[in-house]
């Protein structure tokens, strides 16, 4: 089966792809740039879907100290990451269901 884009969505996925790989050259390169807060993760992301991705095993957390109740930190990029594929899936999944109906192959 193929899959077309038009142009429009041909840039978007380019500048996902792009956002992901700046995320990553910041954590391969200034790693103690890359770290966020528990709380600031919530606030960008949402708190139910980092709960999720960490229930999940897509991201993992480290604490700043050594007890249990220290603070949480995340991985920004591994979060945009996260975040893009998921995005970028569906997008992938809903042009091929498309593609589907159009061949009357589903209702």
């Amino acid at each position: 089966m193929n899959i077309t884009l038009d142009l429009y969505e041909l840039k978007k996925m380019i500048n996902e792809l792009s956002e992901i790989w700046e995320a990553k050259y910041i954590n391969a390169f200034s790693p103690e740039l890359d770290r966020i807060s528990e709380r600031t993760a919530y606030k960008i992301f949402g708190e139910t879907t980092v709960k999720r991705w960490v229930d999940d095993g897509r991201i993992d957390f480290r604490r700043r100290g050594s007890t249990k109740n220290s603070k949480k930190e995340y991985s920004y990029s591994e979060l945009v990451k996260v975040k893009k594929t998921d995005t970028t899936i569906k997008k992938i999944s809903k042009m091929g269901v498309e593609k589907l109906r159009e061949l009357n192959l589903i209702s």
